[in-house]
């Protein structure tokens, strides 16, 4: 039903933190009825080279609904 948009809406799915803590990403949902009603679910991970993996945090998992 899907197939070929949500791969799409995940391309250069990225955010950035501010000095204040606050942060900012962007998601482009393309205009396709079949979408509306559809949940995503989303977190992030923070990058910190001095970490031994490589990953200082990360998130809980947030979701929502696509709506018109």
């Amino acid at each position: 039903m899907f197939r070929g948009y949500l791969p799409s809406v995940f391309q250069g799915y990225a955010g950035v933190i501010a000095a204040t803590g606050t942060a900012t990403a962007g998601i482009q949902i393309p205009n396709v009825p079949a979408l509306v009603g559809v949940k995503i679910y989303t977190a992030f991970v923070t990058l910190k080279p001095s970490a031994r993996s490589g990953v200082h945090a990360i998130s809980n998992t947030v979701d929502f609904t696509i709506e018109k």
